[in-house]
């Protein structure tokens, strides 16, 4: 039997800078000058979002915490939404 999405194992890694930054690097390596319009996302919770498309989610609370997220995605049984907050 076929397994609907919210039952599909897979690991969504989200790297969280709150700005789509290489589109904002690729407008200035076109000589655009300025910034890059629709491109800064300001603070985002994509847990939040993520629960309320029904995908469990957690944030990465340090390097070690992301590899012991990562490590364990054979282990998934429906999909997971791994939050990365970067420092800008």
């Amino acid at each position: 039997m076929e397994r609907g999405p919210a039952e599909r194992p897979v690991l969504f890694v989200v790297m969280s800078n709150g700005a789509y930054r290489t589109v904002q690097k690729t407008y200035a390596a076109l000589g655009h000058q300025g910034p890059c319009p629709g491109t800064d996302l300001g603070s985002l919770d994509f847990t939040q979002a993520a629960r309320f498309f029904g995908v469990d989610a957690v944030r990465a609370d340090s390097a070690d915490h992301l590899r012991e997220l990562v490590a364990g995605a054979g282990k998934l049984t429906g999909p997971l939404l791994v939050d990365v907050p970067l420092r800008t």
